[in-house]
């Protein structure tokens, strides 16, 4: 269960009952490996199930270190910039190459400071977004942090576009709604994805929201 919520007397019997029927290496794993994840007090019933079957220690040290090698073969096999992680880090390098194009391609054909000044923020997405891609393609622990930080840059200058555009009666930018329906696909995609995590190894950064019972 989560921590910080109370359990009542019928919470703890469904808990106990659910603990007994699970096997005694998953019971090793969840009072060792995977202890952060449960409630002190789910905890101390897996311990007293443990107990209950006369797990010596030796057994239980054994599955432990199974259960290690078991999750580390794993986290192989899910590393690796493929699937999804694959196509996010193509898009992200196909939108910030155009963009970085565009900008240059129009102050050349008009090289006036006014044209930079107005261009200049995009050209910034553009340039944050291939080092975004660069990082995230050598694979580097703070990848995550600057793929967010691109998504939630992107939209946010085109919505300054976009106000700008109106107020000042110029061209208004479209497909904002592309933009922000994009960004927030990928901003719910990195944190949650296993890939990502195996891929860009940092507990930290990216803490598993999901408790378990």
């Amino acid at each position: 269960m989560r921590r910080g919520q109370q359990m009542d007397r019928s919470e703890l019997e469904v808990l106990r009952e659910r603990y007994q029927a699970w096997s005694t290496e998953d019971l090793v794993q969840a009072v060792t490996i995977d202890i952060a994840q449960y409630d002190p007090r789910a905890v101390e019933l897996m311990k007293r199930e443990l107990d209950g079957r006369n797990v010596s220690q030796a057994e239980r040290e054994a599955l432990q270190s199974s259960n290690v090698e078991k999750r580390e073969e794993q986290t192989k096999s899910m590393s690796g910039i493929k699937g999804l992680l694959l196509l996010f880090v193509l898009v992200v390098l196909g939108n910030s190459a155009y963009l970085v194009t565009t900008v240059l391609l129009s102050f050349v054909q008009n090289a006036h400071l006014i044209v930079f000044i107005v261009l200049a923020p995009l050209l910034a997405v553009g340039v944050y977004g291939l080092f975004a891609c660069s990082v995230l393609i050598r694979r580097n622990p703070s990848a995550p942090r600057h793929a967010t930080n691109w998504l939630i840059i992107m939209p946010i200058v085109n919505v300054l576009y976009t106000v700008v555009g109106y107020l000042t009666g110029g061209e208004v930018p479209r497909g904002l709604g592309h933009s922000a329906a994009f960004s927030v696909i990928w901003l719910t995609y990195l944190p949650n994805s296993k890939r990502v995590k195996a891929t860009y190894s940092n507990p930290e950064r990216w803490p598993d929201m999901r408790r378990r019972k």
